[in-house]
């Protein structure tokens, strides 16, 4: 069961019910500077706004979480390339008929969290067979790892996998702001019915 199934209630308070708290740091994914403490890995998330940190205007995001250190590293800004990735590594997956559709294929489409709508995205098996290499037709902001993948083949769930690894426009040396992502063209909007 997932985490959006807790209902309304401050997340904060929730997980520590369940979840000891672990001081550690937040540090500037640039140049290494720590800049904060803060009480567990577990109350924050990626691309979330960090709270209290406050170094000129522009506001920090948080790029990357360490759960084994409790290090957190921020970015400043919204646009930071640290915050888009345009490929990821998943577990092995778990294919809806039971067999593995033709791979590698760019004729699917690749879907994280049920806000966002399923993007192109070409598809190969890792060659040791451990799981899936997956490169998005256009970057994508805050795939972490242990979210899920789903895979699609136009309206039709193939399956899906844990994403195990995502790799930053930063790790692929981009170092000017990707100004690409408009979460217009992404979010997918629900309409409630009466």
């Amino acid at each position: 069961m997932g985490i959006c199934f807790i209902g309304k209630r401050k997340f904060r308070d929730f997980i520590d019910n369940y979840i000891e708290p672990r001081p550690g740091i937040f540090k500037d994914y640039e140049t290494g500077e720590v800049l904060g403490e803060h009480s567990g890995v577990h109350h924050f998330t990626l691309g979330q706004r960090v709270p209290g940190i406050t170094k000129g205007q522009v506001p920090f995001y948080i790029a990357k979480l360490i759960a084994s250190s409790q290090e957190i590293s921020v970015v400043r800004g919204a646009t930071h390339p640290a915050l888009f990735m345009r490929r990821c590594l998943t577990e092995p997956p778990i294919w809806v008929s039971g067999y593995a559709p033709k791979l590698p294929s760019s004729d699917y489409s690749f879907q994280w969290q049920n806000k966002w709508r399923a993007v192109p995205a070409l598809i190969a098996p890792i060659s040791d067979s451990s799981g899936l290499s997956i490169c998005l037709e256009k970057p994508m902001r805050c795939v972490a790892s242990g979210q899920h993948a789903a895979l699609y083949h136009r309206n039709v769930c193939l399956g899906g996998a844990v994403i195990r690894k995502s790799i930053s426009l930063a790790e692929e040396g981009l170092t000017e702001p990707y100004t690409g992502w408009c979460v217009s063209d992404y979010e997918l909007g629900y309409k409630t019915t009466n």
